[in-house]
Parts: C-alpha cells; sequence; structure tokens
C-alpha cells in the first residue's frame, strides 16, 4: 500500500511509505487532517478519515515544591530535604541570599539540608533550583529555618541499680543537652569500694567489695568554651546478694591455698579472717607467696556472699593487692573448699584449698604444747614440684626433734630441725616460726585453725634466698606409736608429677594394715593424665617407729612419711615421681550405694601444673540409690565456669570402691568412700584430678 505524504502541518510530513511517520513538532496545539489512502488494483480504490493530533509541551515549569523547612535543635543534629518539580533532572541547588543556620549545610546534588547547627535563631534564605536545559532553566523560593536554643545541660539518671559483693558490676549513668562530648566526675562522696566511674564513656565499671550504701555527687561537663555543668545526687548498694543467709558465716576462719598464676609461676596463699554474718570481711590477715616474686604479708577487708544454691563467694582487697575473689563451699561442720574464681580469661591465676573454721580460744602459745605431724607441697626454686612432710615437738615456743621426709622433683632425702615459734596474735591466730637445719634457716607463717589443727606456710623469698615455696596442714600427734598404730583398712589417695613425662598423675587405694607390719592392697587405680587404670591386689611391708615416722617396704618408690594417729598420716614418694599423699582410716563398711547419701560440700585438691589446672567447688545431694546431682563452680584456662544440676550416675561395690558417670563423660571417674561422710574421686581428666567430698 502506497501513501502519498505531503507537508500537512509544521514539523510533520507525509510520504508514500506504510503507515505515518511523526518525526518532530514544533508547535502546542491541535492539528486537524484528512487522510486518504489508495489501493493497488486496477482501478484503484481509494478511502479517506479525518484524524487530529494534539502537541503537548514536554517540558513543565520548573518549580521549587517545598515551601517551608523543619526546625531544629541547637546542638542537635538536624535533617531536612528540598524538592521540585518540572524541568530537566538532574537539579543543582544553592543558596543565592541570606545564609544556612551555622553548622548546617546544602547538598548542591540531592538538595539535603544537614549538619548541627549551633547557634539559636531565625536564618532567612533565598534557595535556587537549576535544571539541566540548555540553557538551564531556573526556580527560587524564599525559606527560612528555625533553630531552638539547646536543652539545657542535665542529668537524666535518677537512680542506679544495686550491685552484690564480688560479683561484677556495669552500670551508667546519661546526661541531655549542651554540647557534646561529656566528661563526667565524682566531686562528692565516692563510689562503693572496687567500683570506678570512667569519665568519657560515663560507664561505673568494677568489682564491690564492701556490702553497704554509698552516697556521691557525679557531675557533668559539656563541651562549651566555658563548658556547662551539672550534677545529681547519687547512691549505690552494695548487697550481699546470693539469696542466702549471710549469718551462716559468721567468726573467725582460716585458710590455705595452692596455684598457678601465667606471669608469677606457682604460688601459695595462707590466712584468716572474720565474717560478721551480714556479708562483711571485716578483717583479715595473709601471707602470699610466688617462686618468680616477692611474698608479702598484708592485712585486707572484704565482702561476701552466700548463696541459695550454696556456691558461696568473697573478695578481698589488700592494702597492695586485690580485689581478689573466691568461690567457696561449705560442709555440715561450717568447713569447706576453696578455689580462686576471678580469672575470667583462663590466663590469670588458678588454685585450690581449704577453709577452716577456727577456735580463738586456741590462740595462745601455750595451747600449742604437743607433738606435731605436717604435710606440705609447693616448689623448689626451680619451679619443681616439692612435697614435705614431717614431724615436731613444740614447747613453750621451741621447736625440737624435727624431722622430715622431702621429694623434690623426683629426688627423696630426709632431714632434721629445730627452732622456734613467736608469740601467736590473739586477734587473727598468725604466728610465725624459725627453723634451722641442713638446708639452712626457713621462716613459716603459722595460722591456728584448733588447738590440735595449725595452717603452716614457707614465708622466704624463692627468688632471693633459693628456699622453697610450701602450704599445709600441721595436725597434733596422738601417741604412742607402733606398727600398731596402722591397724585395719584405710584409704589413701595422692598426686603427683609423672617422672618419664611431666603428665600429671594421681591414684587411690584400699590398704588393710594387719598391725604387725605386713600389708594388704585391696584395691588401687592410678590416673595417668585422664586415663584411669585399676592395679592388680598386691601385699606389703611397713615400719612405724616411735616418732611416728613411717617407712613402705617394697622399693620402687614406696612411700614415707608420718603418722598422725591410727591410720592416719602424711606421705611422699621415695622414687623419681614428686608423690604427696594422706592415709585416713575407712569405716563403715561394708559399702554400697546407700552409703553416698545426703548433701555434699566437695573441692578439688591443689593443681598440678598450670597448662591443666582446673579447679573445682561442688555442691550436690546423693540419694543413696545411684543418682548424684551436682553443681559447681570452675576456673580452668577457658576462663570460669558456673553450672547446675548434673546428673552422675554411680556405683559402690562392697570394700567402698566405685564409679560415677554423668552424661557426656569420656570415661567414668572412680570413687573410693572413706566413710559415710566422706569420700574421694579421681577424675579421667588431662589434670589428673583429685576431689574430696563431705557431708
Amino acid at each position: 500500500m502506497e501513501r502519498n505524504f505531503r507537508r500537512i502541518a509544521s514539523g510533520f510530513e507525509s510520504g508514500s511509505q506504510q503507515g505515518c511517520n511523526l518525526r518532530h513538532a514544533d508547535g502546542v496545539g491541535k492539528l486537524s487532517l484528512t487522510v486518504q489512502v489508495t489501493d493497488s488494483q486496477l482501478p484503484p480504490t481509494k478511502a479517506s478519515a479525518p484524524l487530529s493530533i494534539t502537541v503537548s509541551a514536554t517540558i513543565t515549569q520548573l518549580t521549587i515544591f517545598t515551601t517551608s523547612l523543619p526546625s531544629g535543635t541547637q546542638n542537635a543534629t538536624y535533617s531536612a530535604m528540598l524538592a521540585a518539580t518540572g524541568g530537566i533532572t538532574p537539579y543543582a541547588w544553592s543558596i543565592t541570599a541570606g545564609s544556612l543556620p551555622t553548622g548546617l549545610n546544602l547538598n548542591s546534588s540531592t538538595g539535603a539540608i544537614t549538619g548541627t547547627p549551633t547557634g539559636a535563631g531565625t536564618a532567612n534564605f533565598t534557595v535556587q533550583v537549576a535544571d539541566s536545559e540548555l540553557p538551564p532553566a531556573t526556580a527560587s523560593a524564599q525559606l527560612s529555618i528555625i533553630i531552638q536554643p539547646a536543652v539545657p545541660l542535665s542529668i537524666t539518671t535518677t537512680a542506679l541499680p544495686t550491685g552484690t559483693a564480688g560479683v561484677p558490676y556495669n552500670a551508667g549513668v546519661t546526661a541531655d543537652g549542651g554540647i557534646t562530648p561529656y566528661i563526667w566526675s565524682i566531686t562528692a562522696g565516692k563510689l562503693p569500694s572496687g567500683l570506678m566511674l570512667n569519665s568519657s564513656t560515663r560507664a561505673i565499671r568494677g568489682t564491690p567489695t564492701v556490702v553497704g550504701t554509698s552516697n556521691f555527687t557525679v557531675q557533668v561537663a559539656d563541651s562549651e568554651s566555658p563548658p556547662m555543668t551539672a550534677t545529681a545526687q547519687l547512691s549505690i548498694t552494695i548487697s550481699s546478694g546470693g539469696g542466702g543467709d549471710p549469718g551462716v558465716l559468721k567468726g573467725n576462719y582460716a585458710f590455705f591455698l595452692n596455684g598457678f598464676n601465667f606471669e608469677s609461676g606457682q604460688w601459695t596463699l595462707a590466712g584468716s579472717f572474720i565474717f560478721d554474718g551480714k556479708g562483711n570481711i571485716t578483717s583479715g590477715v595473709l601471707d602470699s607467696n610466688p617462686t618468680a616474686e616477692q611474698p608479702f604479708n598484708s592485712t585486707f577487708t572484704g565482702t561476701y556472699s552466700i548463696a541459695s544454691s550454696g556456691l558461696n563467694t568473697f573478695t578481698i582487697q589488700g592494702e597492695s593487692f586485690g580485689p581478689s575473689t573466691f568461690a567457696f563451699v561449705l560442709s555440715s561442720s561450717g568447713n569447706g573448699r576453696i578455689i580462686e574464681y576471678d580469672d575470667t580469661t583462663g590466663q590469670g591465676s588458678r588454685g585450690s584449698g581449704v577453709l577452716r573454721k577456727q577456735g580463738p580460744s586456741a590462740f595462745s602459745l601455750d595451747k600449742l604444747n604437743e607433738s606435731w605431724a605436717f604435710g606440705m607441697t609447693g616448689a623448689d626454686n626451680n619451679a619443681l614440684r616439692m612435697a614435705n612432710v614431717g614431724a615436731f615437738t613444740l614447747a613453750s615456743g621451741n621447736i625440737t626433734s624435727g624431722v622430715c621426709d622431702i621429694n623434690d622433683g623426683g629426688s627423696y632425702f630426709t632431714c632434721s630441725f629445730t627452732g622456734s615459734v613467736s608469740g601467736i596474735d590473739a586477734q587473727t591466730g598468725r604466728g610465725v616460726s624459725t627453723t634451722q637445719s641442713s638446708n639452712g634457716t626457713i621462716h613459716q607463717a603459722i595460722y591456728v585453725v584448733l588447738a590440735g589443727e595449725l595452717v603452716m606456710e614457707q614465708i622466704d623469698s624463692v627468688p632471693s634466698t633459693q628456699a622453697p615455696l610450701l602450704v599445709g596442714s600441721v595436725l597434733q600427734q596422738s601417741w604412742p606409736f607402733s606398727n600398731a598404730t596402722l591397724n585395719g583398712v584405710a584409704v589413701l589417695y595422692y598426686q603427683d608429677t609423672h617422672s618419664g613425662d611431666g603428665a600429671d598423675q594421681s591414684g587411690a587405694m584400699i590398704i588393710s594394715f594387719n598391725g604387725d607390719g605386713s600389708t594388704n592392697i585391696l584395691s588401687a587405680d592410678e590416673d595417668l593424665a585422664g586415663t584411669i587404670t585399676q592395679q592388680p591386689p598386691s601385699q606389703g611391708i611397713y615400719t612405724v617407729a616411735a616418732n611416728g615416722a613411717v617407712a613402705f617396704g617394697g622399693g620402687g618408690g614406696a612411700p614415707a612419711g608420718f603418722v598422725v594417729g591410727q591410720n592416719h598420716g602424711f606421705f611422699v614418694g621415695t622414687g623419681s615421681n614428686s608423690v604427696f599423699g594422706v592415709i585416713e582410716p575407712q569405716t563403715g563398711g561394708p559399702f554400697s550405694n546407700a552409703s553416698i547419701a545426703g548433701t555434699y560440700a566437695a573441692g578439688s585438691l591443689p593443681p598440678l601444673d598450670y597448662e591443666n589446672a582446673e579447679n573445682d567447688v561442688y555442691v550436690g545431694s546423693a540419694d543413696g540409690l545411684g543418682t548424684l546431682t551436682l553443681s559447681g563452680d570452675s576456673s580452668r584456662t577457658s576462663g570460669l565456669d558456673q553450672w547446675f544440676d548434673t546428673i552422675v550416675s554411680y556405683s559402690i561395690a562392697s570394700n567402698g570402691r566405685g564409679t560415677g558417670e554423668a552424661q557426656g563423660d569420656q570415661a567414668p571417674a572412680v570413687i573410693y568412700v572413706i566413710s559415710a561422710t566422706k569420700f574421694v574421686v579421681l577424675m579421667p581428666k588431662t589434670d589428673a584430678g583429685v576431689s574430696v567430698f563431705e557431708h
């Protein structure tokens, strides 16, 4: 089909083509026209029809659409957007008269007005927008922005949360108005002991160490020149927390721990303190001795928290140390087990020990005129494990007939010594002893627990004097002694460092002493770095000297030590393993699952090294049918942990040996029942840990 086109309007063309082609329009309005078509027949047929075309303007007029802008506040972030319509985008924005409030800026591409106004008042200005035509079209508008005066500087915090002694605290104070950033300070009163205010971040953090309410005035200063300030009266109350009764812990207690620190190596700690029954440690004194640093003696105060779960804590602060936090559990006797409990990263200090209720009536030198046996562990000046057991007589402050058995890093030797003890402090039960032997002069701190029990710690500087690092218990002996002193069944448990590879090792056994110098080992287990192996029954021999010295025959590093009384004593290994252990009389057999029943408090014996050290305290209850439910606090290389209601299934044989296993354990632990109120557990872990459970 052919079309014959002709010019039909300005800007339009017609032609003999299929359809119709609109090139461009130069005018605006309505155009009426008639279109005719002719086909190819002979003769051709024609048809026509009237049409019209309306041409509109392609570009609308450029106009600023924004007629007003929101108000702002001095020193507060501001943001608004200009808008336009028509013309050809993109637009370019500018201020052609007047000015924006100081601190605000106009984005020429987006039309955004942003910033932080630093002054108050009304700013009038003319804003212009230009489009992208050639030449560009423009439009203008008269606008204004009102900036309200800044909010007066004020502290908006009206109260702070309460805290718990010995538990990390974290709260913050807040302010409004003025010019940021702020500077915070305490201008009157003081925060609770152990807490600090960060002047920049406004955070109040730390571990509170004292129970009570602290009132103080906090001040905030802004960044104006000169700065504006505001103050507020606030207070923080620190409670003993825990949900338990702080009155269960009242009076004098002695303690000792043996542990390791990432920087200072192995350490010992011994001391005494007074609990007031209200959550406060009103006074205390301790002796601390690390292998790589200087020892010190210090007084301290602190707080404690008795938890409804039985997993308790206390925090102490000394003149030159602290705060240091410990977790502890209490048995029905009022004594307990204790671990350091503040190594949140696993790269700090960890240790285990005992908490012993003191009898202040024994805080006198003339109450100590007895024969004593002791058992102590620690390290020598080369950081090798050392165990020292011995006996001595104390009369009127004079030490006589002192003898000892020592295993120092696998080397066994004996010693004899004499010495003296200074007066015992009537408030703390602390005294100092001085002993002389072929190894030189050594000093010990002594803390009286009862008339028949002491805590003793070697307090000479290890780096300066090469003296060993030792701490442990001293118990009054029950004379006379002979082979018959060991007569009946006893449980022996121990720890050592394996000589072959330095691995942690422990063990336990049931020994039947015949009273005539012969023994039968009824059951024995050895834990080497978590692998527990049951040993076959065996026989042995022993001799008990008049001073309580015990020698076991059989060679191969057989034990030697000193008895305290019937079937009870301390011993060391005489071979290449640095063994230290305890013998205790076994009573209450024959045994069964019913032999473990009721509530227990427990804790791990001191760690053998730093890398594997895991320190635990536990509380739990046994049903006497084979189920023990435990909760505990732990400090290990991964940091701190607290856990609840772990179910342990146990089984006890008639001789007192048994096993216990919780879901997920790789191997069962081995249990040795000592009596109806006490048992020990060998843990199948790398640290070969031994835990002691007591009612």
